[in-house]
């Protein structure tokens, strides 16, 4: 059955089939015009709430390490993305760019660029090795100024997000509107995503009085058309204090695990997501390459019917001077021709007709039989012609009228260089021979980690 991955090496793997410079899916889908994006290798939740609700608190807890500032006073005033790392280390706007280019809509954003940071640490406590955690601002009411616009900003990031865990504070502002009326936008777009938290819920007093508290969030947030809907769920979740330990399980029921649980389901859906997402990618480049590749077949073979066509209109066109100046070497004494002379040689033309159509076939028919039979028609008057003053000039002219005309109707298209088709061809073997194997060999992998050896 071979050596069993884990999660992170697996999401590793297909990350470096999309970002091998040689051959990598990014580089395939540049190659054929694709813009494709690399699969992240961590899942991301975004925490909101009003300020003090515990969200910097949460994010202490879960990766054992206090990277945040935690207090009733509004402490975080930008967006802090909190990963893993070798060392522990803080980075600013820029560098959070450079880091994670996925991020780079954000400059878009007047002013969030200066209140965007990175904290990393190397807990590996959890899960945390799979997971990245977005802190945003905390949320009040009131004339509270943000150095940028919050909103728009919370909105991109909850669209970039996999998991939004929303925090109300018990003793807080709770039912802030300026977090509500956020909470109701993304719940609009994403309502897979969110999920709610009371959190301090050791705080909230006796059982009655945590019960009142969630009714009256329960209340509001059914109030507002975006927010009421059937199955609503709200955990209530502390931050366990070895110190009141005891006391406070006694009081209230932690489901902090819940927390949990659903960034340990998220991950799962996460790769899932990834395995289907590459899927999908790999056939878009391929799709391209053949549709390229047959698109320049076609383009070279009505390339061809154009050099063909250009030949024969040239030996057409040079054949009205020279046939003008073979009649002229006929003596003044020979009769002029007479209309009959024209319908007897029509007649001869009719016979023949179907040689000269035969030989337009074998050119693949590269003139419309119409056009054939009348270029013919004027051809063969003209061989009968008796010299005169202008017969010349008038057959140069038809010669040069019909040589600018052919640049009307005559087309090339573009083609590829045997580099390019050599190109495509490599991308299509390596797609069918590294990428699909590797991926499903992977896909395997991942399931074998849920079943036993029997069960296969």
């Amino acid at each position: 059955m071979g050596e069993i991955l884990s999660n992170e090496q697996i999401l590793n793997e297909l990350f470096n089939l999309y970002m091998d410079p040689e051959h990598g899916l990014l580089h395939f889908g540049e190659s054929v015009g694709l813009r494709l994006y690399p699969p992240r290798r961590k899942m991301s939740v975004m925490l909101i709430g009003n300020h003090s609700s515990g969200k910097s608190s949460f994010i202490n807890w879960y990766i054992d390490h206090k990277v945040q500032k935690t207090g009733v006073a509004i402490e975080t005033q930008g967006f802090t993305i909190v990963s893993s790392g070798k060392i522990r280390e803080t980075l600013t706007g820029k560098a959070t760019i450079l880091l994670y280019p996925h991020l780079k809509p954000l400059e878009s954003i007047p002013g969030v660029l200066s209140y965007l940071s990175t904290e990393l640490t190397p807990s590996t406590s959890r899960r945390f090795n799979l997971v990245t955690f977005i802190d945003t601002p905390g949320l009040a009411d009131g004339k509270l100024h943000y150095p940028y616009d919050i909103e728009r900003g919370m909105l991109w990031l909850g669209e970039n997000s996999d998991l939004i865990f929303v925090f109300f504070d018990p003793i807080g502002q709770a039912l802030c509107k300026r977090t509500l009326d956020l909470v109701e936008k993304l719940n609009q777009i994403y309502p897979e995503r969110i999920r709610f938290f009371l959190s301090k819920a050791d705080e909230a007093g006796i059982e009655s009085d945590r019960e009142k508290v969630m009714m009256q969030i329960v209340q509001e947030l059914c109030k507002r058309n975006g927010l009421n809907q059937c199955g609503f769920e709200m955990s209530t979740i502390y931050i366990p204090n070895h110190a009141n330990l005891k006391n406070n399980q006694q009081m209230c029921t932690n489901q902090i695990e819940n927390a949990c649980n659903e960034i340990e389901k998220t991950i799962a859906f996460t790769i899932q997501n990834t395995f289907n997402k590459m899927e999908i990618d790999i056939e878009k480049v391929e799709e391209i390459a053949h549709i390229k590749l047959d698109m320049n077949k076609n383009n070279s073979t009505q390339n061809l019917k154009c050099y063909l066509q250009i030949l024969l209109l040239t030996l057409i066109c040079l054949q009205f001077p020279l046939a003008i100046m073979l009649n002229e070497s006929k003596p003044e004494s020979e009769p002029k021709p007479k209309m009959t002379d024209y319908l007897n040689y029509l007649e001869f033309f009719e016979s023949d007709i179907d040689v000269y159509l035969k030989y337009y076939e074998q050119f693949l028919d590269l003139l419309k039989s119409i056009f054939a039979f009348y270029m013919l028609v004027v051809f063969k008057i003209l061989t009968v012609l008796l010299p005169s003053s202008n017969t010349l000039l008038y057959s140069c002219l038809i010669s040069v009228v019909i040589a600018f005309l052919s640049k009307f109707y005559i087309r090339f298209q573009p083609t590829l260089s045997d580099h390019e088709i050599s190109n495509l061809n490599s991308i299509i073997h390596k797609l069918q021979t590294l990428h699909r194997p590797r991926r499903e060999l992977l896909y395997t992998n991942y399931l074998n980690q849920m079943l036993n050896e029997n069960d296969l």
